[in-house]
């Protein structure tokens, strides 16, 4: 799991194994989400990177996945690549106070 601040994204690159551990290829890929009002993935021009946008509100968790079709003719054969980003919030540069109720000094 990644901590992505809140309104920042970052690129993600998938890459795809097979049994044996050794670079494999995709036909395609399509992205998802569990939730793309808190938690955008983009398309780039690079099938194999995304760009995952905190757009929802901090503390949310949520599910980033890239499959692919990993059957190289007429079928398809799904492969999914997923993790989880956390979105927190970004460094403090301000600050407030709140008044409590005025009282006589004893």
């Amino acid at each position: 799991m990644m901590q992505l601040r809140h309104r920042w994204e970052v690129d993600v690159t998938v890459s795809f194994v097979d049994d044996q551990g050794d670079a494999a290829a995709v036909e395609s890929t399509v992205g998802s989400t569990d939730d793309p009002a808190v938690l955008a993935i983009v398309a780039t021009s690079d099938p194999l990177v995304w760009t995952v946008q905190a757009i929802g509100a901090v503390g949310s968790t949520l599910e980033w996945a890239v499959q692919g079709d990993a059957d190289l003719g007429e079928g398809v054969v799904p492969v999914v690549v997923h993790d989880q980003i956390q979105i927190v919030s970004g460094q403090a540069v301000s600050g407030s106070a709140t008044y409590g109720e005025p009282r006589p000094m004893v």
